[in-house]
C-alpha cells in the first residue's frame, strides 16, 4: 500500500472527505483514482521493529481469514498473512516485550469494531439507495418500452389507413375510367349509328334520284343533264360531310387516348408517392428501433457502473475496517484538487 492510500484510508471515516472521495471516483473513474493513489512511497508504520514484530504476528491469522472470507488480495497492499488460519497468534502466548502494545492493540481492535458497525449501517443505505435507483431505471424502461409500442401501434394504424384511402383512390379512378370509357363507346357508337342512318338517307335519296332520273330521261334530256349535274354535286357534298364526320370521330379517339394516357401517368405518379412515402415510414421506425437499442444499452452500462461503484465501496470499507485512522485530512484533500485541475486541463486540452 502506498503512502498516498495509506492516508485517503484514515480519513475516509470522515463523512466530508467521503463525499469529496466519491465525487472524485465518479469524475475520474475508479481505475484511474487506484493508480493515482498507488503512486509515491509505500506505507511504513511508526513503531518499532519487535512492535512491529509482534503485531505483525498478532493480525496475520485474522488477515488470512478475512481473506478468505470476503476473497480480498491483502497480500498486493502489504498485510501480514498466516501460513495457516488455525486461530489468533495471541492465542498462544504473548511476549514479556509486547506487554506495553497490547492495550494500544486492543484500544485500535475497538475502533475497528466501532468503524465496522458504521460502515455496515452505511452500506445498507448505500444498498437501498442502490435498489431504489435500479427500480426507478427499470420503471424507466418499462415506461420507454410501453412509449414505443404505442408509437409502433400508431404508425401501423396510419399505414392501414393510407393504404385503405390509397384503395379507395385506386377504386375511384377505375370506376371514373370505366364511366369515361362507356360514354366514350356510347358517343361512339351514336356517331356510328347517325353515320349509317346518313348512309341509308343517301342511298335511298340516290335511288330516288335514279328513278326520277329515268323517268325524266323519256321527257327532257337537257332536265337529265341537270339532274345528272346536281347528282354528282350533292354526292360531292355528302363525301365532303362524310370525311368530316370521320376526322372528327379520329380527332376523338385522339382526345380520348389522351386522356387514357394523362389517366396512366397520374395512376404512376400516386404509386410512385406512396413508395417514396412507406420507405420514409420504414427509415423512421428503423431509426426508432436503433435509439430504443442505445437507450437500453446506455442502462446496461450505468447498471454495470453502479455495480463497479458498489463493489468498490465494499473493497474500500473492508480495507478501513484492518487501519486505524489520523487527521490528515488537509494534505491528502491537497493532493487530490491538483490531481483533479490536472485532469481539468488535460480534459480541456482534449477538447
Amino acid at each position: 500500500m502506498s503512502h498516498l492510500r495509506s492516508l485517503a484510508s484514515e480519513l475516509l471515516v470522515d463523512d466530508r472527505f467521503f463525499s469529496i472521495y466519491a465525487g472524485l471516483e465518479q469524475e475520474f473513474g475508479r481505475e484511474r483514482l487506484e493508480q493515482f493513489l498507488d503512486r509515491g512511497e509505500g506505507a511504513t508504520a511508526a513503531l518499532d521493529d519487535e512492535a512491529l514484530a509482534d503485531l505483525r504476528s498478532r493480525v496475520a491469522s485474522d488477515n488470512c481469514l478475512l481473506a478468505e472470507e470476503y476473497h480480498l488480495d491483502l497480500k498486493r497492499y502489504g498485510y501480514a498473512l498466516a501460513a495457516t488460519s488455525a486461530g489468533p497468534a495471541w492465542v498462544k502466548g504473548v511476549s514479556p516485550a509486547s506487554e506495553a502494545s497490547s492495550s494500544r492493540i486492543d484500544q485500535l481492535f475497538t475502533v475497528i469494531e466501532t468503524e465496522r458497525q458504521a460502515k455496515a449501517s452505511q452500506i445498507s443505505e448505500i444498498q437501498k439507495t442502490f435498489a431504489g435507483e435500479r427500480e426507478a431505471a427499470i420503471a424507466r424502461i418499462r415506461e420507454l418500452e410501453a412509449m414505443l409500442k404505442a408509437e409502433h401501434n400508431a404508425f401501423v394504424a396510419r399505414i392501414r389507413e393510407l393504404e385503405a384511402s390509397l384503395d379507395g383512390e385506386r377504386r375511384a379512378q377505375a370506376d371514373h375510367l370505366v364511366e369515361m370509357q362507356n360514354t366514350f363507346a356510347a358517343e361512339r357508337e351514336a356517331a356510328i349509328a347517325r353515320i349509317r342512318e346518313l348512309e341509308a338517307m343517301l342511298k335511298a335519296e340516290h335511288n330516288g334520284f335514279v328513278a326520277r332520273i329515268r323517268e325524266l330521261e323519256a321527257s327532257l334530256d337537257g332536265e337529265r343533264r341537270a339532274q345528272a349535274n346536281q347528282i354528282v354535286e350533292m354526292q360531292n357534298t355528302f363525301a365532303a360531310e362524310r370525311e368530316a364526320a370521320i376526322a372528327r370521330i379520329r380527332e376523338l379517339e385522339a382526345m380520348l387516348k389522351a386522356e387514357h394516357n394523362a389517366f396512366v401517368a397520374r395512376i404512376r405518379e400516386l404509386e410512385a408517392s406512396l413508395d417514396g412515402e412507406r420507405r420514409a415510414q420504414a427509415n423512421q421506425i428503423v431509426e426508432m428501433q436503433k435509439e430504443r437499442e442505445a437507450a437500453i444499452a446506455r442502462i446496461h452500462e450505468l447498471e454495470a457502473m453502479l455495480k463497479a461503484e458498489h463493489n468498490a465501496f465494499v473493497a474500500l470499507i473492508r480495507e478501513l475496517e484492518q487501519k486505524g485512522l489520523k487527521p490528515t485530512l488537509r494534505r491528502v484533500v491537497t493532493q487530490i484538487l491538483r490531481a483533479v485541475s490536472k485532469r481539468g486541463e488535460e480534459d480541456s486540452n482534449l477538447r
